[in-house]
Order: C-alpha cells, then structure tokens, then sequence
C-alpha cells in the first residue's frame, strides 16, 4: 500500500467521522449568581487590615538577609495595593451607600491574639458603630515566602573600552509566594459571610557578577507584587458579583431535510431561516424529528435569552420522544432560571 494511498485513506476516515455526528454546537452566553449573597441591610462598609507582621528568624545569609528586608518593605505597600483594589471594585457595586477604608486603625490584631485568630466580636461591633458601618471586610493575613536558587553562569560586559565580553557571572531566581486570606464580618450577627485566600507565584530572574548584584539587578520585582496585590483585592471584592460566563449547548443537524438546510443556515447565523425550518419539522411524522425540532427552537430560544420559552418547547421535546440528552437539557434550562432568580434576589432587593 502507498504512502499516498494511506495518507487518503485517513483523511477520508477522519472527514467520514466528522460528518457522522447528529449535532454541533452553539455558543450561549449565561450569569451565575454571586459567590457571596449579602444582606440587603448591608449598605455601608468598612474595609480593614488584620493582618499581623509575622516574626522571622533573623540567623540569615547576607543575600536572604537582603532579600527578606525587600520583602518586608513591599509588604506594608502591598497589604495598602490590595484594600485599595478591595475599595475600588466595591465602589462599582451600586447597592453600597459608603465604602470606608479604616486605615486609621491600622492593624487590628491583639499583641497577644495568635496569628490565624480573627478580632473579637465586641472589638468589631465597637468598631462598626464608631465608622457607622454595617460590615466589615477584612484582609485576614497577607505572606511572602520566598525560595533563593542560585547557579553559576556566563554574562556580557562592556570592558574599558566599551567593548563587550564574557565573563563569570550568577544567575539568581526568586519563587515567591503570594498569599492573601480575606473574610467579611457581619459583627452584629456575629457571622462570617465569606471567607478565601489567594495565592499566586512569582518569579524573577536576574544575572549579575555576584549573587548580590544579580538580586540588585532584578527589575520591576516590587511592581509586580503590588500589582498581584491589588488584584487579590479586586478579586475579592468581585465575589459579591453575578459573573458572566460562554457554555456550549448542542442542537440537531441530521435527521431530516429540513434539519440539514438549516444546519448551514445555522452556520450563517440565519437564526430566523433556521428556526423557520425547524417549525416545519414539527408536524413530522415521526416523533424522533418532531422532538428534534423542538429541542433546537427551545436552544434557539435559550440564545435569545428567553429562558421560559426554552424550557416549555424542551418540555414539549421531552414528551413527544424522551431521550437522554432531551431530559438533561430540562435539567440545565431549570437551573439557569433558578440561577436567573437567584441574581435578581440579590441586585433588585
């Protein structure tokens, strides 16, 4: 058998595969409710810090000496980036009357609280009814671990006379660790209403004639923290938003006339023309098509955002020929407008 001759052969088994399938996909743009549900008496917010500053073993090398002081500078301007990513993704939500960041009571950790122990409940009711505010989101701790590797390597230099040449250099990567933990206090029902924490990694690299000038070289290191720190925040904050997100649902192509042109009509995104010979299938004459035909208009109808009318021509789908994926459509239609009412629960209240 030829090369040619296989080659051939399996394009014309894949092309053979590929058109034997009775359905293709079709995008669908839905909501989700938001993670966290608040209270519709939540309307003014504090935003604090909580975190403590946790102790070091200070019998270090020179190099991990100098990368930990790095640490411990960005860590106060990070721990600000991210209350001031919290305040501003808050500030977007409409059901607020008042964001306040407390920063004026600084860290409110206890000198003699552990370390993973939130504030007393009295501290935090005393402290909402001085700012007049009806919850307090917190950020609950805020870490750096950072891991030094080291290896020897070759670099460019210019000489005196500005020529450049190799030379014996160090290579240094720091791995960091992120890790941010945010809570949010309901301190009158002495509740916490949600409670995560984020981590992501970091790593910088850097060369330099001795390990020291290699960290000293590393750029844009201090940015970057801040800048994941402000997002933690955002993120944070976005959990009390409904978020958007693209599903696939399959409909019919095979199985009649009428539902091949309107697959290709499909493709055009003719939607209307579609649907038009999807209402013909409906007095097919076997249930099988008839059940096709309405499965695709309650998809079709799904599209357009009209989620009621989806969910009765899949109920009718259903009972003119039941089938697997007919009753998991039912299934996912009624959660979407479960979902639906969920959203509007919380942001129309």
């Amino acid at each position: 058998m030829s090369i040619q001759f296989k080659i051939g052969f399996w394009i014309s088994f894949v092309l053979l595969l590929s058109s034997c399938g009775v359905t293709h996909q079709v995008a669908v743009q839905t909501i989700e409710p938001a993670k966290v549900d608040l209270s519709s008496g939540i309307r003014r917010i504090g935003i604090i810090n909580e975190s403590i500053v946790k102790e070091f073993d200070q019998e270090t090398g020179e190099l991990e000496a100098w990368v930990r002081y790095s640490d411990q500078n960005i860590s106060e301007a990070a721990k600000k980036a991210a209350l001031a990513g919290l305040f501003n993704e808050l500030t977007q939500d409409t059901r607020f009357d008042s964001i306040l960041i407390l920063h004026q009571e600084g860290s409110l950790q206890l000198e003699d609280q552990k370390f993973d122990q939130g504030i007393p409940w009295k501290r935090m009711e005393q402290l909402c009814k001085k700012y007049e505010v009806d919850a307090l989101f917190a950020l609950a701790f805020h870490e750096t671990d950072t891991k030094i590797s080291l290896r020897k390597t070759k670099m460019e230099k210019r000489n005196l006379l500005r020529e450049r040449i190799q030379t014996k250099g160090h290579e240094i990567t720091l791995e960091t660790l992120i890790e941010n933990g945010w809570r949010i206090y309901d301190p009158f029902d002495k509740q916490i209403l949600d409670e995560i924490t984020l981590k992501n990694q970091l790593v910088s690299k850097a060369k330099g004639e001795d390990p020291l000038l290699a960290f000293q070289a590393i750029e844009d290191r201090r940015d970057s923290l801040l800048s994941y720190s402000e997002k933690t925040g955002s993120n944070f904050g976005s959990r009390l938003q409904p978020h958007r997100q693209t599903i696939s649902r399959p409909y019919f192509i095979k199985g009649s006339e009428n539902l091949q042109k309107a697959y290709e009509m499909a493709l055009a995104e003719d939607w209307q023309s579609a649907a038009a010979l999807w209402k013909l299938d409906i007095a097919h004459t076997k249930p099988k098509i008839r059940s096709r035909a309405y499965y695709n208009l309650a998809v079709i109808n799904e599209v357009h955002g009209d989620l009621q009318s989806a969910l009765q021509l899949a109920n009718k789908s259903n009972e003119v020929y039941e089938s697997k994926m007919s009753e998991e459509y039912l299934v996912a239609l009624s959660d979407r407008i479960k979902y639906q009412q969920q959203v509007e629960d919380q942001f129309l209240q």
